[in-house]
């Protein structure tokens, strides 16, 4: 019993980290510099008690709740599917606030304007009728793709929008 405690505390700490390292932090996060970007002190606090607060209190009773239950609980959970469902749920909750974070934090607009057939056409006021903040959506997808399947450097793709930003920027096409 205790070798399979000691084997059980990487994966299930894991599975603890992700959640809030990775998904609730986030979330936290965009909600607090949504707040602080606006100069509201709220913002930090906010933070402090969305984050930390389940996150300790997780922390303890969790340890607590896996020291009574045992791995019963776990073979239980996963046999029911529980914690598929868990994780599959969290990753679609951290998909939606970094599709969210973008369009917030993103700021990125064309100021194309031309005249087709004397009629007036706004490119920037085109996308957002597709699906306002497409651009900056993406781009990030761009991206991430870059990152995960072409294995490029997070360096050269800084370089890479610093200069293609400067460029557009110095050309008048973006904003």
């Amino acid at each position: 019993m205790q070798g399979l405690k000691v084997g059980l505390m990487g994966p299930l700490a894991g599975l603890g980290d992700s959640f809030f390292t990775g998904t609730w932090r986030v979330i936290t996060t965009g909600i607090a510099l949504g707040l602080a970007t606006q100069g509201n002190v709220l913002g930090p606090i906010l933070f402090l008690l969305l984050f930390h607060l389940p996150y300790y209190f997780v922390r303890y009773y969790g340890g607590v709740l896996g020291y009574k239950v045992g791995a019963n609980y776990i073979s239980e959970a996963q046999e029911s599917g529980l914690l598929t469902s868990i994780t599959k749920g969290c990753s679609m909750l951290g998909l939606i606030m970094i599709g969210a974070m973008s369009f917030l934090n993103v700021p990125l607009k064309f100021t194309v304007n031309t005249k087709f057939g004397g009629v007036p056409f706004k490119l920037q006021d085109t996308l957002d009728g597709i699906l306002k903040g497409i651009v900056p959506l993406l781009i990030i997808w761009l991206m991430i793709w870059l990152l995960r399947k072409k294995k490029v450097s997070t360096t050269a793709l800084l370089i890479g929008v610093i200069v293609i930003s400067a460029v557009l920027g110095g050309l008048g096409i973006m904003i």
